[in-house]
């Protein structure tokens, strides 16, 4: 074999070879360039995933904080309203007429001596509903009625010697009641129902 023929035959031999590192090369940078492929798509559809909830997560916490500022605000005009209502209330029990409670005078004075039964009491009364409580207690010794002009509406009794005071005026019993009725009045407006 002459050296030409030898120098052709070496030059096939590194040109298959070369042919073959070179598709052996393409095809390990198609695997790697597929491989990366496949990273860049698990990382990308990670990372979505972590920016979706992010996402949810910050939308689900502005929404948690403006339903809660709403509430709030909610809270404090219903709480306004309330006091108005209870403001309003108060005023018209002091300028109640004796006329329009008379009835309550009686069991409000019961309710009261029975936590006085024996103790020398002072009912303290508007003058103008003075004569109809002494004619209540006229079979009670040691109870005494005291007219007062300043006196709220209703009846205040007390141990001669202060040591126990029953507040039954009109508007103690409209605060001891303010909670129970709190509830009523929240309901209604709730419910846009008219005070």
């Amino acid at each position: 074999m002459s050296i030409d023929a030898l120098l052709t035959l070496v030059g096939r031999q590194a040109d298959v070879e070369v042919e073959a590192l070179l598709t052996a090369a393409e095809g390990r940078a198609r695997a790697i360039a597929a491989a990366a492929d496949a990273e860049l798509a698990v990382r990308r559809a990670r990372e979505l995933s972590r920016l979706e909830t992010a996402s949810r997560q910050a939308i689900a916490c502005a929404t948690a904080a403006a339903e809660r500022a709403h509430r709030e605000s909610w809270l404090r005009e219903r709480d306004r309203v309330l006091a108005q209502v209870f403001d309003g209330a108060r005023g018209i029990l002091a300028a109640t007429p004796p006329a329009r409670y008379e009835r309550s005078l009686a069991p409000a004075v019961e309710a009261a001596l029975r936590y006085l039964e024996g103790v020398p009491a002072v009912l303290r009364c508007r003058p103008e509903v003075a004569a109809q409580l002494e004619r209540l207690v006229a079979q009670r010794p040691g109870v005494k009625v005291v007219a007062d002009a300043s006196a709220a509406a209703g009846v205040l009794a007390e141990a001669s010697d202060g040591s126990v005071v029953i507040d039954n005026t009109l508007d103690a019993r409209l605060a001891r009641s303010r909670r129970r009725l709190a509830i009523v009045l929240a309901a209604r407006l709730e419910a846009g129902d008219p005070l």
